[in-house]
């Protein structure tokens, strides 16, 4: 298998929404396909969700949730923790990125992308840098961040038109910088990703990756797909356990009722041709998976 002849690779992959707390949300994944939990420190079991990761030199940033908003710095290598800080203006933290220099963090549960200067990988808030109603709750789902060719994108499941986020259907992907929307009319986009002349996310309900112009990049089966990374000729995609109401209105958010649908699992795709190289199983650790990053 591809998957096999990278003796380098190692995967570190973020579990959200664990069925009980543990002392990590986070994995590394290892070529021959042996998982573990990564050690954060932790003195007692308090974390509920692994979230958004991003890699700046030698350092990977983790936000987590235990139950508060913390931001762990990691060697990269090592995947020792260099220090740990609360986050405490971050409600229902999500993906993050590095802009400009900045540490940028969503906090979805305020409807808001927040940013943070960065002195000895400690982050000091700098305020608010974009928010798509000001409403300060959790109104657009703000999820996916990514710089691409110097510009701040993100992706965002829009607004409900009922009580289940299964009925948004108004997703959208927009450039903040230009203050420009890309992609209108969406079904869950997650996990932006810029890779060369593209941006490539996840069609969560459809189980599926695309570009911004529509190619079908990857294409999962089954399961809620988020967490996305692209590494040489190769796409990693998260699988998580979603939900299924009918097949006509595909995988639903996991938090939404119906039938379990799918396998928590990475899924390893040909860049070029988007055929499935292998499936990485991590059932035996979580049912949802958020965030992927090569380490």
């Amino acid at each position: 298998m591809a998957w096999r002849r990278h003796q380098s690779d190692r995967l570190l992959v973020s579990v959200c929404n664990l069925s009980e707390p543990r002392t990590s949300g986070l994995l590394v994944v290892a070529t021959n396909q042996q998982a573990h939990w990564v050690d954060l420190g932790r003195s007692s079991a308090d974390i509920t969700s692994g979230c958004g990761m991003v890699r700046s030199g030698r350092v990977v940033y983790h936000v987590y949730v235990a139950p508060e908003t913390r931001l762990a710095a990691i060697d990269a290598r090592s995947l020792e923790v260099l220090d740990d800080y609360p986050l405490p203006e971050v409600q229902d933290p999500h993906s993050v990125c590095i802009h400009r220099g900045r540490l940028h963090v969503v906090s979805t549960g305020t409807d808001q992308i927040l940013s943070y200067g960065l002195v000895k990988s400690r982050p000091i808030c700098t305020g608010q840098v974009w928010s798509p109603s000001g409403a300060m709750r959790d109104l657009h789902h703000i999820n996916g961040l990514a710089e691409f060719r110097g510009d701040l994108w993100c992706s965002a499941i829009g607004p409900k038109v009922g009580t289940l986020w299964a009925e948004a259907r108004c997703g959208y992907i927009t450039n903040i910088t230009k203050g420009r929307r890309a992609l209108d009319d969406l079904w869950h986009p997650h996990s932006l990703i810029g890779h060369r002349r593209n941006i490539y996310y996840c069609d969560s309900s459809r189980s599926r990756v695309l570009t911004l112009g529509g190619y079908v990049a990857a294409q999962a089966g089954d399961g809620y797909v988020r967490g996305l990374a692209i590494s040489r000729s190769r796409i990693f995609v998260g699988s998580s356990v979603g939900r299924a109401r009918s097949r006509s209105t595909g995988v639903h958010n996991p938090a939404d009722p119906g039938e379990p649908s799918g396998t928590c699992a990475v899924r390893i795709f040909d860049l070029l041709t988007g055929t499935c190289l292998n499936t990485v199983d991590l059932s035996p650790f979580a049912k949802e998976i958020y965030d992927i990053l090569p380490a």
